[in-house]
């Protein structure tokens, strides 16, 4: 078993930085042929570890909740540490980031 200190919990964030890292994301995913199904829906009640929830409703009628941090996306996408904030998808100990 392998544990990604990523995962740890994430620094104080927004909301709106939440969502605005949320949107560079989305873009990355279909930058490489993905596409959700419908608009991502935001889910505060699967808010985990300082990171926000949303849920993606993805083609095919799965949905993938992402745990998006909410601090400045070079923190997620430029900082090559193993403690740096990823991003889980599906459950916590399923992270990506932004590289």
């Amino acid at each position: 078993m392998t544990i990604n200190p990523g995962s740890a919990e994430a620094p104080p964030g927004t909301r709106e930085q939440a969502e605005h890292n949320l949107r560079l994301f989305l873009a990355e995913v279909s930058d490489r042929g993905g596409e959700l199904a419908a608009a991502p829906v935001r889910v505060p009640e699967g808010d985990a570890l300082g990171r926000y929830a949303f849920d993606l409703p993805a083609a095919g009628s799965a949905t993938v909740r992402v745990l998006m941090p909410g601090v400045p996306v070079e923190a997620i996408r430029d900082d090559l540490r193993a403690s740096a904030p990823c991003i889980p998808l599906g459950s916590p100990t399923c992270c990506v980031a932004l590289h």
